[in-house]
């Protein structure tokens, strides 16, 4: 499958939600859209030979139960099925953490379309780092992207990223 680039197909046109208090927040109505499945590619930064390796992927997208704001993504690599992983995400703290992050930015477009960007503190390579995670999506497209900044580094590179269309 032959994927357009992503972002020639993401323009976002809505700002971002606040509330009373200036937190990012984001309704379970608006992540909802992230739900179905999804084929593509994850290109991640390879740190033993520094090239970007991609391998296919197959997303599948469900709330675990109506009503909650409780979603699961199961990760299936066609060519490495020994790495399938499923992962659970909530939308907590009224609307302003997103699978444990901080939401630091939300948009919400036209159609079903929503852009959210979590930051958080960790680790990458085994070295303590700042995490920015991005996910957007339009009714067509999802991208799913983890970007990393070492605690000596002022910029951030990209470690990996899911870039998938709606089957």
């Amino acid at each position: 499958m032959r994927l357009a680039p992503l972002a020639l197909g993401l323009w976002l046109l809505a700002s971002p939600t606040h509330a009373q208090t200036g937190t990012t927040t984001v309704s379970p109505e608006a992540v909802q859209v992230i739900e179905g499945t999804w084929t593509g590619y994850l290109e991640y930064l390879d740190y033993t030979s520094e090239q970007l390796t991609r391998i296919p992927v197959r997303l599948s997208i469900r709330r675990l139960k109506e009503g909650q704001p409780n979603w699961e993504i199961a990760f299936f690599y066609t060519d490495e099925p020994h790495a399938n992983e499923t992962q659970r995400y909530r939308l907590a703290k009224q609307g302003t953490e997103w699978g444990g992050h901080r939401i630091v930015s939300a948009s919400q477009g036209p159609e079903g379309t929503l852009t959210l960007l979590t930051e958080a503190n960790g680790k990458d390579n085994r070295q303590p780092a700042q995490l920015r995670y991005t996910l957007r999506v339009t009714d067509t497209e999802l991208l799913l992207q983890k970007e990393v900044r070492y605690t000596e580094a002022t910029d951030f590179f990209v470690r990996n990223r899911y870039v998938v269309q709606r089957d």
